[in-house]
């Protein structure tokens, strides 16, 4: 497939989902209220804060959403097809580029464009996050993009490449608070680099992004009182590390009354920084105790995470709405028996996708593990990629779906693609 099919191909798949989600698709999940609120306040009263602020106030969500899709939204004035128009172009920057590195990588360019385009196809989920209002596709963008620099700077030493990519990871920060600790394997690296090349100019941008984490944690001290960075880690430990893990422990009814006298003791607290920390420490406290059957629940969110086929994107975006509990709700509870009660009573069109989802999971998991083969051969460029998906993949928590994957998917692309080079081909 020569370069001029491949891009008409990655317009035609962008422009079929863009086309479904402007006419017959949902383009918004629970989480998207949260973004659009946030525009609407920063437009009306110039507040971050991500609901209704005609509701009763909720302090958590002062914090809740890091600013950096809110700011997007409220800069294209909400406009659904803007947006959206936006992000797929975002999308097809993004696989053009690993397509192009792919190449860099000596896979043959039939290979590499078939490779792009079978992922997309069996993984088409993505497509989905590129049409929808959530900030999966700009936060995938900016990471590969700063990938990108830290790359070119493996092939040419120029301390821009260096800067640019401390720049963009900290920009991608305020889209997503799971890169809240990046820079500190970053910096790792950055040391490691520097010391390897005598530039030792590599290190300071990697300062970026805490320097980012300070500030935003300021603005969030002065809008609730309590200095933190997002306040959804707080409903993350208690709802679903927490929570998941006294389920695999106790079973559904105990946990429940655990998390609800939790949450009873925590209302009696007035302050919201000290009521945070109570439910964090405490949280933290019962992991610990019990911290190898978290471990358990931990390691079956990560393994989801790399297998998901996504079927509540498709049940959502299809509007293929069910009143049962999701297939990844029993999964994360390890009923077995449940989810497979849910498979068959789903749409054929869910099934369909499913299946075609969950192969492609698998097909790109197994030449992604082939990837590491190219270990000797390339050993710096493979630390970096495997790198960054160990990063998400072990910060996945619990519940890993094939959202959480959207970020390290394109690295595991090109992992893929290292591994359908083989051992002795030399990158250029």
């Amino acid at each position: 497939m020569s370069r001029k099919y491949f891009l008409y191909a990655l317009f035609s798949l962008h422009l079929l989902f863009y086309v479904l989600a402007l006419t017959v698709g949902n383009t918004r999940i629970a989480d998207s209220y949260d973004y659009l609120y946030q525009a609407e306040n920063l437009r009306n009263s110039g507040s971050f804060y991500a609901g209704n602020l005609e509701e009763p106030i909720k302090p958590d969500y002062y914090t809740k959403r890091t600013p950096g899709y809110g700011v997007i939204l409220y800069l294209l004035q909400s406009t659904e097809w803007l947006v959206l128009l936006l992000q797929n172009l975002m999308s097809i920057l993004l696989w053009w580029m690993v397509f192009k590195l792919l190449l860099e990588f000596q896979l043959e360019e039939k290979k590499a464009a078939w490779l792009v385009l079978l992922v997309l196809m069996f993984q088409s989920n993505t497509l989905i996050y590129a049409n929808s209002i959530l900030a999966e596709i700009p936060f995938q963008f900016l990471l590969f993009l700063g990938f990108y620099f830290l790359y070119k700077d493996l092939k040419h030493e120029n301390n821009w490449n260096w800067l640019l990519a401390g720049f963009i990871f900290a920009v991608a920060l305020l889209f997503k608070p799971v890169l809240l600790f990046l820079w500190v394997p970053l910096l790792v690296y950055a040391f490691f680099r520097a010391r390897q090349r005598r530039r030792f100019q590599l290190i300071w941008p990697v300062f970026f992004m805490p320097l980012t984490v300070l500030l935003w944690s300021t603005h969030n001290q002065n809008s609730t009182g309590w200095t933190h960075f997002s306040s959804i880690s707080t409903v993350n430990i208690k709802d679903y590390n927490t929570r998941l893990m006294l389920e695999a422990i106790h079973g559904v009814d105990s946990a429940d009354v655990i998390i609800s006298e939790l949450n009873r003791t925590a209302a009696f607290i007035p302050d919201y920084g000290h009521r945070s920390r109570f439910i964090m420490d405490t949280c933290k406290a019962i992991i610990k105790a019990n911290k190898w059957a978290y471990a358990k629940v931990h390691t079956k969110g990560m393994m989801a995470m790399m297998l998901d086929p996504g079927r509540y994107d498709y049940v959502q975006f299809f509007q293929l709405h069910t009143t049962e509990q999701g297939f990844m709700y029993k999964l994360a509870r390890g009923d077995f028996r449940g989810m497979w009660d849910t498979l068959r009573k789903q749409y054929f069109l869910t099934i369909f996708f499913f299946i075609v989802n969950l192969f492609g999971s698998a097909v790109l998991f197994y030449y992604s593990l082939k990837g590491l083969r190219r270990l000797p051969d390339e050993t710096m460029l493979v630390i970096l990629l495997i790198g960054l998906i160990a990063y998400f993949w072990i910060l996945t928590g619990p519940v890993g779906t094939a959202r959480y994957k959207s970020a390290i998917l394109p690295f595991m692309v090109l992992l893929s693609g290292l591994g359908l080079v083989g051992k002795k081909s030399e990158i250029r």
